[in-house]
């Protein structure tokens, strides 16, 4: 009777201490406790959904640890004793928390095939996941250009050609120029007086 009731207390104040947010644990011994006392938890309870939720209060533990790997394992248990929306959600919020963006881009939208209810907040992480992993995907593959094609030393360029015009037409400007010039002197030399003849 008193190992039945203390299995109770100990449930309650697990269920308690995993409920509350405002529960700060200062130290990783702390977490690591309360870890243990989730997976003592989850050994009590039958309900599958009830599971469920432990585990995703696990892998949040995990997470305070770093263990991100372990965490990971939490919310896909979690997901396999309980396939719902909001756990599917916050698998994919971890996802991005740990810089897995293709992965949480991919997971957001699962969540909004399956859970449309969820759409407001799935988009959102599909459009931020989206962005982040094309930054990420450009940083680590800059756009190059490799020149695999020997230079042709006779292709004449649009550039080359507007050189050439502009020379022809520099060409043809100085020749009116001059021609003018000279014209100008040929109708401005007087002719010389003609000499009269006398007839005796």
């Amino acid at each position: 009777m008193h190992c039945k009731i203390g299995i109770a207390l100990l449930v309650s104040t697990v269920f308690f201490m995993v409920q509350t947010p405002n529960v700060s644990f200062s130290s990783q011994e702390n977490i690591q406790q309360l870890i243990d006392m989730i997976n003592q938890q989850i050994q009590e309870v039958d309900s599958e959904d009830e599971k469920a939720k432990l585990c995703c209060h696990r892998a949040r533990n995990h997470l305070k640890l770093k263990d991100i790997e372990t965490a990971e394992q939490d919310y896909l248990e979690a997901l396999e004793l309980s396939y719902s929306g909001w756990i599917l959600n916050e698998y994919s919020y971890f996802l991005y928390r740990t810089g897995e963006y293709q992965r949480a881009y991919r997971a957001s939208q699962k969540v909004l095939e399956d859970f449309p209810h969820l759409s407001g907040d799935a988009g959102k992480l599909k459009k931020i996941a989206y962005e982040k992993y094309q930054e990420e995907y450009r940083e680590q593959n800059p756009i190059t250009i490799i020149m695999d094609t020997p230079a042709n030393t006779n292709r004449v360029t649009r550039h080359d050609l507007l050189k050439k015009t502009a020379r022809k037409d520099a060409l043809i400007f100085s020749n009116v120029v001059s021609s003018s010039g000279t014209s100008s002197k040929k109708s401005t030399k007087k002719s010389a007086p003609k000499k009269k003849t006398v007839r005796s």
